[in-house]
């Protein structure tokens, strides 16, 4: 399991289910939870957890 804090400021567009969102220039700080399996010694799958309507507020794109 990993723990991974990502940071940044939306500077560019992104795509949102075919939308494309113009950049906010807004700050944000988004925490993931990546649980990986182990097959013997090699990764057999990565799940990874994160809170996008969390950082969707944090950009002013959702309330």
């Amino acid at each position: 399991m990993a723990r991974i804090t990502a940071k940044g400021t939306m500077l560019g567009s992104i795509d949102i289910h075919g939308t494309q969102v113009p950049p906010t220039g807004k700050a944000f700080q988004q925490d993931w939870v990546a649980v990986v399996t182990f097959d013997k010694d090699k990764i057999s799958a990565i799940d990874e957890f994160h809170d996008n309507y969390g950082l969707l507020v944090q950009l002013g794109l959702s309330e």
